[in-house]
């Protein structure tokens, strides 16, 4: 019985995840209804789109950006929140927003952050990753995000990963 990957899978590079974490690119829009209300009254964004790197963060509930992106994209909030971290909490705007990943993209809504002195304009948390299937090679130091039912056998190439069952021929 083999299992063929249905869906999208993002590899990383070793070296990559080695020095900077699991990182995937990510374009942060307004959601479409913002940009329309927005072009209606005469007005533009500062920024219509922000592509970065996004940090997968699997210990982080929510997906998070810098308050200066959301504030470059004239980001609408909707909410305000609460965020933990280690050491404190913080009080923080929750903000909706077109996030697209390859082939996907998702309107959600987003925590914005303060900045920090860390690089990193996003966080994905677990309310995005969930819908994924997250595979972390240590040995190899590798990761794939991966859409869809998927059994993988990490020693086929990510194009095409397959697993052969042991219980027959």
């Amino acid at each position: 019985m083999q299992y063929k990957h249905t869906g999208a899978i993002y590899p990383s590079g070793p070296t990559k995840l080695f020095k900077d974490g699991a990182r995937i690119e990510v374009k942060i829009r307004p959601p479409l209804w913002q940009i329309v209300k927005m072009k209606a009254a005469g007005q533009q964004p500062k920024k219509p789109m922000w592509k970065t790197e996004a940090l997968i963060d699997t210990g982080a509930t929510r997906t998070c950006i810098r308050d200066e992106i959301a504030q470059e994209l004239n980001l609408k909030r909707v909410a305000s929140g609460k965020i933990y971290s280690v050491a404190m909490s913080h009080k923080c705007a929750v903000y909706t927003a077109e996030l697209e990943m390859g082939p996907f993209k998702f309107l959600r809504s987003i925590v914005g952050v303060p900045a920090t002195h860390q690089e990193i304009d996003c966080l994905l948390g677990r309310d995005l990753l969930d819908r994924f299937t997250l595979v972390y090679s240590g040995p190899t130091k590798q990761f794939w995000l991966v859409d869809g039912i998927i059994a993988l056998n990490l020693t086929q190439p990510p194009e095409s990963p397959t697993i052969k069952s042991n219980t027959g021929p």
